[in-house]
């Protein structure tokens, strides 16, 4: 049985324009088809749709009863998609979809003074170019500081304790062969790699952001925390009473945490078996900048200046085969590279120099070097907290903390809390005869250069 689609008023619903006043246009056979599939829907009824708004208080007893919302929202879908292509039918849809207005999901992307208020991480794209922007520079883009041959002495020298025995190594080895992603290298050669932290005045951290850092700072414009994957340094309370986190603005890592990290001077990054070490050179450059930040901020408070070229923050990267040891250090813009008048000034320059690469899983000669050198690494950044720490404490008690050494090997030291008096210092017995270490401790005044009345030991392992 043949169905024909009837208007509303009972006539045949017509399609295109009409062939005369009052006068049907005559169907043809593919028309037919095209007529069963429309809805019920009158030519007076879809008119409506195309009236404008304008002057509707004199059209409301013109209108025909108003369908409810919700069955015309139902229909104009249909009369959209079974409706011939004609130029008035696609007039009338462009209509429609105005006054639904804008889908947000089909939208397209934030504007540039929206994203450019988002902070970008490490691994997003954009990354590189903006931290340089902040002054931060790669190892190609730095140069070496003037104390690196201090620090490849330092790195590179003996401890007293013997080498890893090659079952060791070999385990060293297998745990990097089998490590399938990145937490899973981590965990499986940290502690082949690194020592042990001393537990009553310093702290280690794994992958945590820098929640306490100011987000503000000039290197860090536009980017995110800092989150390094390794990060050593004194603990807060090792401070007190010295309100560190009051007057030292990038001091303290971690946010409303008492135990936290601060001032410390070294961060690492590890890579998972991909390999990613170019990554993690532009990951340590930017922990480094972090960290020599701080240091930058404890000295202006105490009214110093960083000595110019001299590194005491290091940072380390590895994927458990490769090991980079970095310098990190700041320098400013010198007069003659100062921005014209009107101009933003420049910033300044994070350097981030290599001063060693180690292959770990090569020999087990090698590894015992990178071992080696990592934990004398630790050493020295310990020394450079505590000298810090201690500098900072004799500022705030109103007490020079710089120290005089003689010839006799006798030294004065302020006593924290009391009045400056004269009192031996005992030898720390942990540092081999004229190592790098014990010069540079001498150097820093915790501890005489000469003095053969008492042994010197050793418990770097």
């Amino acid at each position: 049985m043949r169905l024909r689609s009837r208007g509303l008023d009972g006539g045949s619903l017509q399609h295109g324009p009409p062939t005369g006043e009052g006068s049907p246009r005559k169907t043809t056979t593919s028309d037919k088809g095209a007529k069963s599939l429309l809805p019920r829907v009158s030519e007076k009824d879809l008119d409506q749709l195309d009236k404008p708004d304008t002057n509707t208080s004199s059209q409301t007893c013109k209108q025909p009863r108003r369908i409810p919302q919700d069955r015309d929202q139902d229909l104009l879908p249909r009369v959209q998609k079974r409706a011939r292509l004609t130029e008035k039918n696609l007039s009338r849809f462009n209509k429609t979809e105005k006054t639904r207005g804008p889908n947000p999901t089909l939208s397209g992307p934030a504007s540039d003074s929206a994203s450019s208020s988002e902070c970008l991480s490490t691994t997003a794209p954009g990354f590189a170019l903006r931290a340089y922007r902040n002054g931060i520079l790669l190892t190609s883009q730095s140069k070496p500081p003037d104390n690196i041959e201090e620090l490849r002495d330092s790195f590179a020298a003996p401890r007293e304790s013997p080498s890893p025995p090659a079952s060791e190594y070999e385990r060293y080895v297998r745990r990097v062969q089998k490590a399938r992603n990145e937490a899973t290298m981590l965990v499986a050669t940290s502690g082949m790699l690194l020592k042990d932290a001393p537990a009553d005045t310093f702290n280690n951290c794994y992958n945590q952001a820098f929640t306490g850092f100011p987000k503000d700072a000039p290197f860090n414009q536009g980017l995110s925390a800092p989150q390094p994957d390794f990060v050593e340094g004194p603990m807060l309370d090792a401070y007190s009473p010295f309100p560190v986190d009051e007057h030292v603005p990038g001091s303290v890592l971690y946010k409303d945490d008492p135990m936290s990290i601060t001032l410390p001077h070294l961060a690492g990054e590890w890579k998972g078996p991909e390999g990613l070490m170019k990554e993690a050179e532009l990951q340590c450059a930017y922990d480094g900048a972090a960290l020599v930040y701080g240091r930058t901020q404890a000295r202006a408070y105490m009214g110093q200046s960083e000595e110019p070229g001299h590194a005491a923050v290091t940072t380390f990267s590895t994927d458990g085969i490769n090991l980079n040891q970095y310098a990190h250090y700041i320098t400013t813009p010198a007069a003659a590279e100062q921005a014209p008048a009107g101009q933003p000034a420049l910033p300044a320059k994070y350097h981030q120099y290599l001063v060693r690469a180690t292959t770990l899983t090569s020999t087990r000669d090698e590894y015992s070097q990178g071992r080696r050198s990592l934990r004398n690494q630790q050493e020295y950044a310990r020394e450079q907290s505590t000298a810090l720490m201690g500098q900072l404490k004799d500022h705030w008690t109103g007490h020079d903390s710089t120290v005089n050494v003689d010839t006799e090997g006798d030294f004065n030291e302020a006593s924290y809390g009391e009045a400056a008096a004269e009192t031996p210092i005992e030898e720390p017995q942990n540092w081999l005869p004229g190592s790098p270490a014990k010069k540079r401790k001498a150097k820093c005044g915790l501890e005489p250069q000469n003095d053969s009345s008492r042994p010197l030991k050793s418990s770097r392992q």
